[in-house]
């Protein structure tokens, strides 16, 4: 059954996953092929593959579970449990990548702002891909890991619908010590890192002319992130507290509204982030030449090299 939520989220999920295929495509040939050096720093990379994923995810999402809730293909989703198993393999794959991600943008600006000296070192361009490759791995076993206990499509009297659940009600244990090992690590991680980060931004805003900075446009796109990154931590362990406890249709079918909010939060809130803070990302959106955005960047950005060298210190680079 379509509804009136379904009818906002369709009018911005089509421009917006059409902007967002723009926008992949744009940066990896100015990034990938031309090697364009406005584009060449540690940040760039990580906002390219969360693209790459969100991408994947949303469609995926929009036709393996958007589609099925509103019920548009009749009984089409019933007799296709294969398609509910690919979907959940995509979602694991492209959630913990959202986590991965997350976690990188923090433990960046966690090491430019306190170790400065080791950033090259610590957080070498030949790092990140490994740390990326890492990411899509664990997300990748997670997601096969889940398909064994067989989620198919289970019609929902409440929305007149279908939703995908599982067989197998020991998929709880699965998602609880992935829980244990990966979520509720990378959320200790995570809050440590962004609570030192922002001491220590904070010192370098009122003692230096940071204001205008690039710097200070990644450091907030970080913090965005993190916090929706808590929002999507609270939503899995509400799921799994209502799997352990309630168990009600209902509760499932609010709870799968809420993701869908949540994921759009994650990737199209996100996206948007991005381009209002980084003009040379925007600029390549909007298709502006190569020396329009070499000259926003320049302009956007403040020279601090000297200021802190004078503190005996590298000069703070976010991005």
């Amino acid at each position: 059954m379509i509804t009136t939520v379904d009818i906002i989220q369709f009018s911005y999920f089509v421009p917006s996953i059409i902007l967002l295929i723009i926008f992949v495509i744009r940066l990896t040939n100015e990034m990938i092929i031309k090697r364009n050096p406005i584009y060449n720093n540690n940040f760039f990379p990580l906002i390219l593959f969360k693209s790459y994923s969100d991408i994947i995810l949303m469609i995926s999402m929009f036709f393996c579970s958007r589609a099925a809730r509103m019920n548009i293909m009749g009984d089409f989703y019933k007799e296709n449990d294969g398609i509910a198993i690919y979907y959940y393999i995509i979602f694991e794959i492209c959630y913990t990548n959202i986590y991965g991600v997350s976690l990188l943008s923090g433990l960046n600006t966690f090491i430019a702002l306190v170790y400065p000296l080791r950033y090259n070192t610590w957080f070498s361009k030949k790092k990140i891909v490994v740390s990326l490759t890492i990411t899509f791995f664990v997300g990748s076993i997670y997601g096969i890991a889940i398909a064994f206990f067989h989620p198919y499509y289970r019609y929902s009297e409440s929305i007149k619908g279908y939703i995908i659940t599982f067989k197998s009600v020991d998929v709880i244990y699965c998602a609880i010590a992935f829980s244990i090992v990966i979520n509720i690590p990378i959320f200790a991680l995570s809050t440590i890192m962004n609570i030192i980060s922002s001491v220590k931004f904070a010192k370098y805003y009122k003692t230096m002319n940071v204001k205008n900075s690039q710097n200070v446009s990644m450091f907030v796109y970080t913090i965005i992130s993190f916090f929706t990154y808590l929002i999507v931590v609270a939503y899995t362990f509400g799921k799994i507290l209502n799997f352990v406890t309630f168990q009600n249709d209902l509760v499932d079918s609010i709870a799968q509204i809420v993701l869908y909010w949540n994921i759009d939060l994650m990737t199209f809130g996100l996206f948007y982030t991005v381009l209002f803070l980084c003009s040379p990302l925007r600029d390549l959106l909007l298709f502006k030449s190569i020396e329009e955005t070499s000259y926003n960047n320049a302009t956007s950005s403040t020279n601090i090299n000297e200021r802190l060298k004078s503190q005996q210190s590298k000069t703070l680079t976010i991005v």
